[in-house]
């Protein structure tokens, strides 16, 4: 797959060679049966968070969440988000929609090291907040994370913030939890 070229790149590109550069960053959905209504709106999705940090569109790439899914009983696709940072290609943020209007920022579990929701982006000012952003394996600490990472479906079986944790009492915070 090819990276999006960072904003400078393409500035200079014409109207057509930069739907060419759009197209070929779409992946298709693997069991060829793709809503044409979920594409439109990881296509918005990817719009808003283009324009809230101010990147160019061709720096925002979006795809099927492998972990998560929305609606009854899962039918809906999440969306997953990647944005390159266009002074620094290879620094990508991964981004899912929250279900309450903002955007949460991924980042490793400090446990079982799976992209979980670690901060709450509803501005780019948000991202200021965060020191160092997390665009590596860098684990940041559990302490201070959205509560939509208690749970996270991401979280590998075993971790202690998985919610089907045997050790995680029923009704229980994770975070709370013993090992042993």
């Amino acid at each position: 797959m090819t990276r999006p070229p960072h904003t400078s790149d393409t500035s200079r590109l014409s109207l057509a060679e930069r739907a060419r550069l759009a197209a070929a960053q779409r992946e298709p959905d693997p069991s060829g049966l793709e809503d044409p209504r979920w594409r439109e709106q990881a296509a918005m999705h990817a719009h808003v968070i283009a324009g809230m940090f101010g990147v160019d569109p061709l720096c925002v790439r979006y795809r099927r969440d492998p972990h998560r899914s929305y609606g009854s009983r899962g039918y809906w696709p999440g969306v997953l988000l990647q944005v390159s940072d266009p002074a620094d290609p290879a620094q990508i943020l991964q981004v899912i929609p929250d279900l309450a209007g903002a955007y949460l920022l991924l980042a490793p579990c400090p446990q079982c090291g799976q992209p979980t929701p670690a901060a709450r982006i509803a501005e780019l000012a948000d991202l200021a907040a965060i020191d160092p952003i997390p665009t590596g394996p860098l684990a940041t600490p559990a302490i201070g994370r959205p509560l939509d990472f208690h749970g996270d479906p991401a979280h590998l079986p075993g971790c202690r913030y998985r919610p089907d944790t045997p050790t995680t009492p029923p009704g229980a915070d994770p975070a709370d939890a013993t090992d042993g």
